[in-house]
Parts: C-alpha cells; sequence; structure tokens
C-alpha cells in the first residue's frame, strides 16, 4: 500500500495534496441525493453528493448543519483557502491574515486563527458554527474549508470570489492525519497506522479520497484560484508569499513580505 500511495498523483508537476484523514469506522451510504437524511453511525456518514457524484465521507455534526453551508452567501470580497485536511491550511491562513493587515502582528494576535479565518463548514453544539462567524465577521472575510469542489456553495461562484488552494504530498498528509486522529477526540480511533493507511488509502476518511479531492480542485482551473504546494512554501516560502499578492492585487510596503516570514 505504501509503495501505491508513492506513486499518487494527479500529474499537477509538483508536489501535491497533504492531509490528515479520518477514520469513518462503521460508514454507511446515505440514502437522499441531498444532505437529507443519511445514514449515520460512529460519528461519521457519507453524503451523496447527486447523480452521477460518489458519496463524500463528513462529520456527522457537519453534515447536520449542511443547509447552512448549502445557502452561505458570499461576497465578492471574500477570500477562500480550501485544502484537503492536514495540507498547511492554518499556515496559510496565518499568512493571508497578515497580509491583509500589513503584516502588523498585533492585529494578527487580536484573536486565535480559527477566530480570525472561520472554518465554513464547521458545527459543533454548544459553540458558533462556522457560517454564524463568517456572518459577523468585517468585510473582507477570510474563509476556511476542507471541502471537495463538488460540495463548495454555488454563491462562492457566482459572486465569483478568489480561492487558494493549498495540495500537499499524500505521504506527509497520512502520517500528519494519523497523529491528528489520535489528538483530536471529534475523530474515531485510528488503529494501527497500518490500519489508517488501509482507511485513507479507501478514501473512508472524513473529506474523502485525497486524490480526488485534489484532482477535482486541480480541473476546476481558473484565474480565480491559485494553486500552491506544501512543499514550495517550505523550500521558498518568500517566494509563494509574493506570488500571493498579485494574484489578490495587493501591494505592500518594503518590509512587509520579510516580517510574515519572521512570524
Amino acid at each position: 500500500i505504501w509503495a501505491e500511495l508513492c506513486q499518487m498523483g494527479p500529474g499537477l508537476g509538483s508536489a501535491t495534496g497533504s492531509s490528515q484523514s479520518r477514520g469513518c469506522g462503521g460508514c454507511q451510504q446515505g440514502a437522499q441525493p441531498a444532505l437529507q437524511g443519511p445514514t449515520i453511525s460512529h460519528g461519521a456518514g457519507k453524503y451523496q453528493g447527486g447523480a452521477g457524484q460518489p458519496p463524500w465521507h463528513l462529520f456527522k455534526v457537519f453534515i447536520e448543519g449542511w443547509p447552512q453551508v448549502k445557502v452561505f452567501q458570499a461576497r465578492p470580497d471574500d477570500l477562500l483557502i480550501a485544502t484537503y485536511p492536514k495540507s498547511g491550511t492554518t499556515w496559510l491562513s496565518e499568512v493571508t491574515d497578515m497580509i491583509y493587515h500589513d503584516s502588523d502582528v498585533k492585529k494578527c494576535q487580536r484573536d486565535a486563527i480559527y477566530n480570525r479565518v472561520p472554518f465554513l463548514e464547521m458545527t459543533v453544539p454548544g459553540l458558533p458554527s462556522g457560517v454564524e462567524q463568517l456572518e459577523n465577521t468585517s468585510y473582507p472575510r477570510l474563509v476556511k474549508t476542507h471541502l471537495p469542489v463538488q460540495l463548495f456553495p454555488t454563491s462562492f461562484w457566482e459572486k465569483d470570489c478568489k480561492i487558494i488552494y493549498v495540495a500537499r504530498d499524500p505521504k506527509d498528509v497520512v502520517i500528519s492525519y494519523y497523529y491528528f486522529c489520535q489528538m483530536a477526540k471529534l475523530h474515531p480511533d485510528p488503529g494501527t497506522l497500518a490500519e489508517f493507511l488501509e482507511t485513507f488509502m479507501a478514501g473512508k476518511v472524513a473529506y474523502g479520497s485525497w486524490y480526488d479531492h485534489v484532482r477535482g480542485w486541480w480541473e476546476k482551473k481558473q484565474k480565480k484560484i491559485l494553486y500552491l504546494f506544501y512543499e514550495d512554501m517550505k523550500k521558498n516560502p518568500q517566494y509563494e508569499v509574493q506570488k500571493i499578492l498579485p494574484f489578490l492585487g495587493m501591494e505592500v510596503a518594503e518590509g512587509t513580505v520579510e516580517r510574515i516570514l519572521h512570524h
């Protein structure tokens, strides 16, 4: 299996798609074509995305909050940060927040990153949902998501929002995801690494197959999507940050990029 994983890749010409998946033991496929009444067990469920689409594994609580997400109203100035899990989402969120605040560290310490860049599909009982957070966030908004492109709320396309998609090598994704699943109580026990690797390769983790996720976003190619790679960000972070600026149509003062990198 590891040999197969090492050969995975949609031919992007660069290393791609890191993410940690969730072990969805006991998942069963939903019977309805929308997010209505999926059969769920062990805290995990499948969303049958519609005619001709495969089911997608999502957290049970996220599925329950889906009606809010599906009709979310985007704005033209929203910036979406999209990744498969464990692919540098928080890292890029911090970088973009620094860009939006002229590398002012104090402004970027105003709150935790998950409040500064709300998680669109997040629904946890007793806490504001990602949609509720975004509705109370000042503009322009930074929005985080792990959704596959097939489940993406249509308002983001209708409003022609800019999107940055980050992909990471799946060998690193699966290792990171495994340890994250051991730590995060939202995830079921991932079992041994060998067991989790089987689950990951089968796409039976939260957000489904890494390959399908990365390929789906890659095939959506359009001028409003900037593709970045985790490995490139590590190798030459200054160059990658400088790619983001013209994509956002932003000019920054001298020394801003250096302060972002230092932060």
